[in-house]
């Protein structure tokens, strides 16, 4: 039972890292660029699977995604702990990425509206409480 438990658990932290590439891809995808039905799906998915066996690491989501301020809004949105990079962390990886992902400035000016999207009240709620 142990094995299987380990294995189910695996299974949902694999699901929920994956989960956060499609909601990169669902906010790029959106009418607006910045949130959607299916961007707010994919973070309700994220944030039950954290639920179950911790946050996604924030060195194994998209730069973009953390750079831009996402990652932490919705975890922080649903009530989730979560350790976040520092300042420090963000120069390194910023000057590693630069020709790769948006960084600094430009990932946060990108994601702007999408941050604040998910602190809107009915998706704050949605992510705390969960689909009613």
């Amino acid at each position: 039972m142990k094995a299987t438990t380990a294995k189910m658990a695996s299974f949902i932290a694999d699901v929920q890292s994956m989960e956060w590439n499609r909601l990169q891809s669902a906010i790029d995808n959106a009418v607006n660029h910045s949130w959607s039905i299916a961007a707010s799906h994919c973070a309700l998915t994220i944030v039950e699977a954290a639920r179950l066996v911790g946050p996604t690491p924030w060195n194994e989501v998209p730069w973009a995604l953390v750079r831009g301020h996402v990652y932490t809004t919705v975890l922080t949105a649903a009530g989730i702990e979560h350790n976040a990079p520092t300042e420090a962390d963000e120069d390194r990886l910023d000057d590693l990425m630069y020709e790769r992902a948006l960084t600094g400035q430009r990932a946060v000016e990108r994601y702007r509206a999408t941050v604040a999207a998910i602190r809107e009240p009915r998706e704050t709620h949605l992510l705390r409480e969960g689909e009613e």
